[in-house]
């Protein structure tokens, strides 16, 4: 009986070793997933304001997106992203709505 008691105890031991092992890699990779940054280059916009059209705007939000479902960007850098796109095609709405 003895040995029996200690394989089953030996054995359970190992599942919860097994199961911490499992654990840990599942949290790490997960961890090394949200970290990653891809080495894709992103869509550069002009510098000089006159040079910046809603086109390009628009071609920086495609690029972004295309880098998203490439897993090239971490979802809180594409969120980033966008917010500045965002602003940046309202503000240049505005600018052009008060040209006309």
């Amino acid at each position: 009986m003895g040995r029996s008691t200690s394989r089953s105890y030996s054995r359970k031991k190992a599942e919860n070793l097994d199961q911490l092992y499992n654990s840990y890699y599942l949290k790490y990779t997960k961890a090394l997933k949200e970290e990653h940054i891809g080495t894709g280059k992103s869509y550069k916009l002009p510098a000089d304001a006159d040079k910046l059209t809603s086109k390009k705007i628009v071609a920086a939000f495609v690029d972004l997106l295309n880098r998203v479902r490439a897993g090239e960007v971490t979802e809180t850098q594409a969120n980033k992203e966008s917010t500045i796109f965002t602003n940046l095609l309202k503000d240049y709405d505005a600018v052009e709505l008060k040209a006309k």
